[in-house]
């Protein structure tokens, strides 16, 4: 690692990448690669997929810092937001594949966790557990809008509620109960 980048914050990495920095695009881009390559094997994916996948994200990410697209969010990371690009290329490579591991995954981008451990955590596990310990009707609900991608109305019809508005108000109510579970269960693993 250069001395350079040992003594750059967050944002002074974000600027020396701003500023075309391959020494420090470079250290941050072996940091976090073994986190993201865990992820895509744990989900269905082989090194070599976690390699061509992290390439297209890290450019992503790249292009996104030197146009000014990102925008780093109170509490997020840049840890974060390159496990999120990447994930989300991911998942849409799975799509792309018809090979969608479970409806966990699908909806897992929807749960904001703040990593903030070095090792990568195990989110499958955290997420089967957040599952497990939700009620069954909003497992039914997420597994309907995020796994087979019904509408609210679509979920209204299916699950009996009065309107779409009903459905949705649900949906956000099991959303919030998804997210103080999984954030309980990540923080036995910090």
């Amino acid at each position: 690692m250069t001395k350079k980048y040992q003594h750059l914050d967050e944002n002074g990495i974000i600027e020396a990448i701003k500023n075309n920095d391959r020494d420090v695009f470079t250290q941050v881009y072996k940091k976090y690669y073994n986190m993201v390559k865990y992820f895509i094997i744990q989900n269905s994916g082989k090194p070599e997929d976690a390699l061509d996948i992290y390439q297209e994200g890290m450019i992503t990410v790249y292009e996104n810092i030197c146009n000014r697209t990102y925008a780093k969010q109170e509490g997020a990371s840049l840890k974060t937001y390159i496990y999120s690009v990447c994930r989300y290329k991911w998942m849409n490579e799975l799509r792309n594949r018809k090979k969608i591991p479970t409806v966990i995954n699908d909806f897992e981008d929807k749960i904001f966790i703040e990593e903030t451990t070095t090792e990568p955590m195990p989110y499958e596990q955290a997420l089967n557990e957040t599952l497990r310990q939700m009620g069954e009707k909003c497992r039914e609900i997420l597994k309907l809008f995020y796994y087979h991608k019904y509408t609210m109305e679509q979920i209204a019809i299916k699950l009996n509620y009065k309107s779409g508005n009903v459905a949705k108000s649900k949906k956000e109510s099991c959303m919030k109960e998804a997210k103080r579970i999984a954030r309980e269960i990540i923080n036995r693993f910090i």
